[in-house]
């Protein structure tokens, strides 16, 4: 196998092909020795050069939604795993980054990721969590079902009435309250 690579590179005109097979080769500085750089002359090319093809972005952007959102259906494939948002924006993150697309670190992508994933997944429920500071979970709605069955089957209805009679004195009381301060005031 080794033998084939070293005669492809030796063999092609092409100098993609070369850079790649010499990085198969010896991973590491085999790009710079093949095109005869110094390492830090490398990285010094790379970090100026800049991409001048900005019609692909769209194409890149859909390959990406469309990877994240692959990825998001295969993870809720099981029934007891759960996403939050910040995790949804951060793969998202790294799949743009991936695909070389130009990302603000600081953005955040998570009214997008929503709309996009309710459009394409329409399985999936958003959670939102009882604290502020805590991102949205994103479920399958067979989970939600299943959740809301166990948690009406753990609660007794004794229970439920018991706390629905708590809460109606509650009210009877204070709506005593409000009449007798009325009553009061008008015998002033």
């Amino acid at each position: 196998m080794g033998k084939t690579l070293l005669q492809i590179k030796q063999k092609t005109p092409d100098d993609h092909v070369r850079v790649s097979v010499a990085d198969l080769e010896e991973p590491g500085d085999a790009s710079a020795l093949e095109k005869h750089y110094h390492r830090t002359c490398l990285r010094s090319a790379q970090r100026i050069s800049t991409r001048t093809d900005h019609s692909n972005v769209p194409l890149i952007r859909s390959v990406c939604d469309a990877q994240l959102v692959l990825a998001i259906q295969n993870t809720l494939s099981d029934e007891d795993v759960t996403l939050s948002m910040a995790e949804v924006n951060d793969a998202y993150l790294s799949i743009l980054k991936r695909y070389r697309v130009d990302v603000n670190e600081s953005e955040n992508y998570r009214k997008y990721l929503k709309r996009l994933i309710s459009e394409r997944l329409p399985e999936v429920k958003f959670v939102t969590s009882l604290r502020r500071n805590e991102p949205d979970r994103l479920v399958l709605s067979t989970a939600v079902t299943i959740a809301m069955d166990y948690r009406s089957s753990m609660m007794n209805d004794d229970e439920i009435v018991g706390h629905l009679k708590n809460v109606a004195n509650l009210l009877r009381e204070e709506m005593l309250q409000q009449t007798q301060l009325v009553v009061y005031r008008q015998l002033q």
